[in-house]
């Protein structure tokens, strides 16, 4: 039985408890006991510098303080005057710190008395909250189950959610550009890459979000054959763009960051090595945020070798973002989507020029069409391919653009690309990739 009254004190309100028919301090003495210090933790009183554990005062204000990793569950401060104390004082528990995630919506419910009390989580939750993740849609996916909070201060597992990936936008608008039709999200993963040293920024590749901090495009873009890689701080990205220009005002949903890192492997040396492991890792100084236009490829290793090889059979299409000429021969100033053929190694050899033959290297498959397929500004694209999963049409990122029988992605469209194989570069992959 719990005993509610109240009374004034000094102008001030006060509710004293009683439990179990039992008051909390000493009633009938008139006087408050300094109680114990709480176990992990320390009182403070206010206005009584002497006070110490078992000190009688006609009034006392209590405040605790914690040790660091426990936590006050309920109120910090209790009042008492005359022996009657506002509530049981503070005691010091661990606690789990929530930390907020980008993916996760979170509801923290608790058994308060006979009662269950919900609402949005704080920072800090204590034992026996139950923590219910949900993932905030449509950007995000996942089957989780509820985050309990250990008595030992730490979570029986960390809810995340996965980015929805390689899924288009929902509702894309069809745009007629250049005299090319296209849908605005038709490659929500595709981002442009733009070199800093002229006014505006220049154009020179293309390239595919993987995840909000991560581009995969192609080691080439970022080589001199003579001085080697080129420092980050020569690049910036967009996303979400559709023409070409760096800030073109039509493009009202693009996202613009600098490049403050970027990897490429240790083997590739250009021309020098036929550009053989033509693949680099851009680190963003801006985090993406995902939205109908803008949303990562999928990047999966983990699928059996007969999915990959559904993908990647003779003539089946995947599709890569250009920048080809209109068809009256006009430089480009708008993407276009494009699909493109994977083609046999026997074929894409024996249809290649011979000088270009070289250049299809061990980690390289071929794609595209024998009178043109990719243009200037189009290396670094990803060809992703389509697949069903969990019922959802989503495109799985296969290859990045390398090289095309001119070597230099011309204006006018090339022959058959070679498109450097993610799956050879896994362990690459992984090592410098920011999952989020």
């Amino acid at each position: 039985m719990v005993i509610v009254t109240t009374f004034i004190y000094f102008l001030g309100i006060f509710t004293t408890l009683a439990v179990g028919g039992k008051n909390v301090s000493s009633p009938g003495s008139g006087s408050c006991v300094m109680p114990v210090h709480p176990e992990n933790g320390r009182y403070e009183v206010h206005g009584e510098i002497s006070a110490t554990p078992g000190k009688e005062f006609p009034s006392l204000s209590l405040h605790a303080i914690c040790d660091e990793g426990y936590g006050v569950d309920g109120g910090d401060t209790a009042v008492c005057s005359y022996g009657f104390w506002s509530q049981e004082p503070p005691k010091c528990s661990r606690f789990c710190r929530l930390q907020p995630h980008h993916s996760v919506d979170y509801t923290c419910t608790r058994r308060i008395g006979n009662t269950d009390s919900t609402g949005p989580c704080g920072e800090i939750v204590f034992p026996g909250t139950t923590v219910v993740p949900e993932c905030k849609r449509p950007f995000y996916h996942s089957t989780i189950s509820n985050m309990h909070c250990l008595p030992s201060g730490v979570w029986d597992h960390v809810a995340t959610c996965s980015a929805e990936c390689g899924t288009n936008a929902p509702a894309g608008q069809e745009l007629i550009l250049d005299g090319k039709r296209m849908r605005h999200g038709e490659l929500p993963w595709h981002a442009e890459i733009y070199r800093k040293n002229t006014k505006p920024y220049k154009q020179i590749c293309g390239g595919s979000l993987t995840s909000k901090k991560t581009i995969i495009t192609a080691a080439h873009c970022f080589w001199d054959d003579v001085d080697g890689k080129k420092p980050a701080s020569m690049y910036a990205v967009a996303l979400g763009k559709v023409y070409r220009p760096w800030g073109d005002t039509h493009d009202k949903d693009a996202q613009y960051s600098d490049v403050a890192e970027i990897h490429i492997p240790e083997r590739f040396r250009g021309a020098a090595s036929n550009f053989e492991s033509d693949i680099a890792i851009l680190i963003l100084e801006t985090e993406i945020e995902y939205n109908a236009f803008i949303r990562p490829v999928c990047v999966n290793f983990d699928f059996s070798v007969d999915f990959v090889d559904k993908q990647l059979q003779d003539g089946k299409l995947g599709k890569v973002a250009s920048y080809c000429p209109t068809a009256d021969g006009k430089i480009a100033q708008a993407l276009s989507t494009v699909e493109l053929p994977f083609v046999p190694f026997d074929q894409c050899f024996n249809e290649s020029p011979p000088d270009f033959r070289e250049y299809i290297t061990p980690d390289k498959f071929c794609a595209g069409f024998k009178n043109g397929s990719l243009c200037n500004g189009d290396g670094g694209g990803g060809l992703a391919f389509p697949e069903y999963e969990r019922g959802i049409l989503r495109y799985y990122l296969r290859g990045i653009a390398s090289v095309a029988p001119r070597n230099d992605f011309s204006p006018q469209p090339s022959g058959i690309t070679s498109f450097t194989n993610i799956l050879m570069h896994k362990n690459f992959i992984k090592q410098y990739t920011i999952y989020a």
